[in-house]
């Protein structure tokens, strides 16, 4: 009976801990977890697949403060990764909170998490259960891809989420290093940030410059980018209108070299014509003498 109380309260802190019950069956089969242990705060390290990178002092003093009054009511819960050292599977804003009011130990329950579980945890669940900014949520979408090999599809279905959601997140992560900084830090929304999606890199961080100077909400990026044509230019139209230019450059050549006016150089082609078959016959001796 004792037994069966203790894995019932093992599943009840796993799942404040946001972790679900086939996670926790699969852990149970691998560790001895006997119960709640006291560990030290500097022999921990960070969990190296958490999602959010960005931390609100203000809240971490705020749950600093509960813990200094009522202790941490909700255990950690860490796997070991070598002789007095644990790694962090949940619980990294209680620890950092704890370190805040300079804490030597914290409640843990220890057991033995795969690489596998430990990404799927930190990125699926945390996307689930945490307000993560735009880019640390793309970049968790991203990670997905990259580790656990999963498609948009596959990342949509398990974090419950539109796949639309996850392709237009997944897109913040080519703009420029700057806005993405700026999301990160919370200056722009990632309602601002899908509207610079496809502007070319000066001009996605000129006007993300300008949304937090003037303190742009979504609906006048909107407007100013309807009224204001050149901001809408993308990085393919830049590329065309390169393109263009030296097919002009090409042109103004030709023209100079053949003594020709009426050429016309375009896509896999060069135009010549004539109003004659006499300007014709000119043309082709002038080639013929180059």
């Amino acid at each position: 009976m004792a037994k069966n109380e203790n894995k019932l309260n093992l599943e009840k802190i796993f799942e404040k801990n946001g972790i679900n019950i086939k996670t926790l069956a699969q852990v149970l089969e691998n560790s001895e977890i006997n119960s709640i242990t006291q560990i030290s705060l500097n022999s921990l390290i960070p969990n190296r697949f958490q999602p959010r990178i960005k931390f609100d002092e203000e809240k971490l003093k705020e749950m600093a403060e509960s813990i200094a009054k009522h202790g941490v009511i909700t255990p950690i819960i860490v796997r070991p990764i070598q002789e007095g050292q644990y790694e962090i599977v949940t619980g990294e804003r209680r620890t950092r909170a704890s370190k805040l009011i300079h804490k030597e130990t914290i409640p843990a329950i220890i057991a033995e998490f795969s690489d596998q579980q430990m990404m799927e945890l930190s990125l699926i669940e945390n996307i689930q259960r945490e307000n993560l900014t735009g880019i640390e949520e793309a970049r968790s979408y991203e990670a997905m891809k990259q580790h656990l090999g999963y498609t948009q599809a596959q990342i949509a279905k398990e974090v419950g989420k539109p796949r639309s959601h996850v392709a237009n997140l997944l897109r913040l992560l080519t703009l420029p290093a700057a806005v993405q900084a700026a999301i990160l830090e919370e200056k722009i929304s990632t309602g601002h940030a899908k509207l610079l999606v496809g502007l070319d890199d000066q001009t996605a961080v000129h006007l993300t410059n300008k949304i937090i100077r003037e303190n742009l909400s979504v609906r006048d990026v909107e407007h100013l980018l309807l009224l204001n044509q050149p901001m809408k230019n993308n990085k393919k139209k830049t590329q065309d209108s390169e393109i263009a230019q030296k097919y002009t450059q090409f042109e103004k050549i030709l023209i100079e070299k053949l003594n020709c006016k009426q050429i016309r150089v375009d896509k896999k082609k060069i135009q010549f014509k004539f109003n004659s078959m006499e300007e014709l016959e000119e043309f082709i001796t002038k080639v013929k003498m180059n």
